[in-house]
């Protein structure tokens, strides 16, 4: 996610306020220190213009 989030040329803050999530809760999902709920999940890869599917491949 974060290779996506940075060809995005967004900060986790950005990408957090445009889904709705707290750039802390982006930095731990990057960092794997916790896993993504499919809510979360769906609305990051429609803010990176990805599909989801993208982010279980990984």
């Amino acid at each position: 996610m974060r290779k996506r989030r940075e060809h995005a040329n967004l900060s986790q803050e950005q990408l957090g306020l445009r889904a709705g999530i707290p750039r802390l809760t982006i930095q731990r999902i990057e960092s794997g220190a916790t896993d993504a709920r499919i809510g979360w999940l769906l609305r990051i890869a429609h803010d990176l213009d990805v599909p989801a599917s993208n982010f279980l491949e990984e």
